[in-house]
């Protein structure tokens, strides 16, 4: 089984490419979510609402098929250390124009 590298102790996203290894016959037109849960922490809390929500188990390889960002994440932009540094001193609309625009 592959091993994720995760900061949190939920990582939430779009579940894309669902059903298309394994079937998957619920409705998905206004989309369908991928929740991971990383740790013990992430379990306990995802134990206290699962009798509130519909949710399927499904493998991680299933999911990491359809989420290229699980195994490979999206690198920096250019202007990231740019971006932080004029955030933190002139806020985020300057940050912006001058890193983006």
């Amino acid at each position: 089984m592959p091993q994720l590298i995760a900061c949190g102790d939920i990582t939430i996203g779009d579940f894309w490419g669902l059903g298309k290894t394994e079937p998957f016959s619920h409705d998905t037109s206004n989309g369908v979510s991928l929740v991971l849960l990383n740790n013990n922490k992430g379990i306990n809390y995802f134990n206290d609402i699962k009798e509130n929500i519909f949710f399927e188990k499904r493998s991680i390889e299933e999911a990491i098929k359809g989420n290229h960002q699980l195994s490979n994440p999206t690198p920096k932009h250019p202007n990231h250390n740019k971006f932080l540094e004029l955030y933190r001193t002139n806020g985020i609309m300057d940050a912006l124009k001058q890193t983006l625009l």
